[in-house]
């Protein structure tokens, strides 16, 4: 299911999870990252699990000139 935010975004496509494997622990200006996958927009997060808490961040950039168009951050039990 995606995330609620894309419905704010009719227009928007999506680009396969496994596409961005190759990006996995580089450090690459997003916008670079969007015009090779070819995307208008980056989803970029993570996931964190202390103890048992779990923590996920997430923020949705838009590549021309890298603007956080949304960010969030989850928490609760893991």
């Amino acid at each position: 299911m995606p995330l609620p935010i894309f419905r704010k975004f009719r227009a928007c496509s999506l680009s396969a999870r496994n596409s961005s494997f190759a990006y996995k622990g580089r450090t690459i200006d997003v916008r670079q990252i969007a015009r090779e996958l070819g995307v208008r927009y980056v989803l970029e997060g993570s996931i964190r699990q202390a103890a048992n808490r779990l923590r996920i961040t997430a923020q949705l950039i838009e590549w021309r000139d890298a603007t956080h168009i949304w960010v969030d951050r989850f928490e609760g039990a893991a």
